[in-house]
Order: C-alpha cells, then sequence, then structure tokens
C-alpha cells in the first residue's frame, strides 16, 4: 500500500475455500486417499509493470497496484500409500491443478495448468 507502487484505495483480497476428502485403508498397510479443492479469488492484488520496446530503446513503465484479479484454483490428487512388514514405507500420487486469473481492465487471462503459467 505504501512502497513506489502503493495504493491507498487497495481493498483486502478474498479468497474463499473448499475442500473435500476421502481416505480408505485397504488391509493393514495399504491406504488410499483421493483429495479434491476449489478456490475462488477476488480483489487479488496486481500491477502489470513491464518493460516495453519503444523505437530502438527499452521503456519501463510502472503502474501502481490495485485489486484487479479474480480466478479460481481447481485441482485433485490420488495417493496410495504402502507400508511393509519391515517398517519400510513407499507412496506414488498423481496431482492435477487448474488455476485461471482474469485481469478485468486490461482483459488478460493468467493460465495454469499442470505446468508453466500462460497468458493470453
Amino acid at each position: 500500500m505504501f512502497g513506489r507502487l502503493g495504493n491507498r484505495a487497495l481493498r483486502a483480497e478474498r479468497a474463499t475455500h473448499y475442500n473435500v476428502s476421502v481416505e480408505r485403508r485397504l488391509g493393514d498397510r495399504t491406504r488410499v486417499l483421493a483429495e479434491s479443492y476449489d478456490r475462488e479469488d477476488a480483489n487479488v492484488f496486481f500491477s502489470l509493470s513491464e518493460p516495453r520496446i519503444q523505437g530502438n530503446s527499452v521503456t519501463f513503465t510502472e503502474f501502481p497496484f490495485r485489486n484487479a484479479l479474480r480466478g479460481h484454483a481447481r485441482g485433485f490428487e490420488l495417493m496410495l500409500q504402502r507400508r511393509s512388514a519391515n517398517k519400510l514405507t513407499g507412496w506414488i500420487s498423481y496431482a492435477y491443478s487448474r488455476a485461471t486469473l482474469t485481469d478485468s481492465q486490461a482483459g488478460r487471462t493468467f493460465a495454469q495448468r499442470h505446468g508453466p503459467a500462460t497468458y493470453t
């Protein structure tokens, strides 16, 4: 709020989280866990300050932070754990997630699915 890109009119960021998990034992040594989540974001701070090429020179325009981003993140995880009789434990899991944030003023969307982020 008070730094070089500060903005005293910023509102608090908001997020609502939902999480559902189910765990099941299969015998004495194996367990399975399935979990999914949903997060809704609003009023996320954002400042699009990036270098731009104008003619033969590079300029850097600074914009103050604003409550510009809204979006969500959703995903799930599956996990299998196995313990052996000699106390050795191993597990394998798979997780999938996707997140999208949209800048309402500039019309840009930032998305991430399973890997590097992209924006349009």
